[in-house]
């Protein structure tokens, strides 16, 4: 027995690495040594419950049971899964191709339109993942033991998208405005001088009232 959890990795069951996605992870606490399976032979047991004794079974029911065959800890070469592809929706289920590359499990992304901000929807073990709303731009990333991702892959639409932002037409939206302010500030100004040049001129004409009456006394 060893103390751990295992994850399912081209169809065995291996012991989680350190780096492995807790998300992917099954069982907590005690499992079968995958080496000890496979010294006895019993790595090609379908069902490993089998090898519980009849004594204190409720007990060894609470030990990890790796589905499938069993491997072994995976070495590290450094490279990344393959990418999805072939992204496709059968009434709210999204599915996909599998990846390879030491696969544990995937990440759907979602995002309002092609050019929107990605938004992390769910993860599985399994190439399919039934949502509630399957409306608007999807993406899958594999995920290895080690805990990289694969690319993006391609983006699939389904149902109501928003538009991308026309850049260009964006552009000279900004680029109007930015006129139109500095039209509006150009009144402003315009204006400003106009008022302080109609105070001058009272302030002249006040000077020439004042001047007439000194004259006259």
């Amino acid at each position: 027995m060893i103390s751990g959890s295992f994850v399912a990795v081209d169809g065995k069951s291996v012991p989680a690495g350190a780096n492995t996605p807790k998300e992917f992870v099954k069982g907590d606490g005690y499992t079968f040594n995958p080496e000890f399976l496979k010294r006895k032979g019993y790595d090609k047991l379908k069902d490993l419950t089998q090898l519980f004794p009849s004594t204190n079974r409720d007990r060894w029911e609470k030990i990890g049971v790796p589905r499938g065959s069993v491997g072994s800890a995976l070495t590290d070469d450094g490279s990344n899964p393959s990418t999805p592809t072939a992204l496709k929706a059968s009434g709210n289920t999204l599915s996909w191709n599998k990846a390879s590359g030491h696969v544990v499990g995937y990440r759907i992304y979602h995002a309002k339109s092609t050019d929107g901000s990605l938004r992390l929807v769910g993860s599985t073990t399994s190439t399919n993942m039934t949502l509630s709303n399957l409306s608007g731009v999807f993406y899958v990333k594999a995920v290895n033991y080690f805990g990289r991702e694969s690319s993006i892959s391609k983006p699939f639409k389904n149902g109501k998208v928003t538009p991308p932002v026309d850049k260009d037409k964006s552009d000279e939206k900004n680029e109007n405005n930015d006129q139109n302010t500095k039209h509006n500030n150009g009144n402003d100004n315009q204006n400003n001088d106009e008022d302080d040049s109609d105070q001058d001129q009272d302030q002249n004409h006040d000077q020439d009232d004042d001047s007439i009456t000194d004259d006259g006394d």
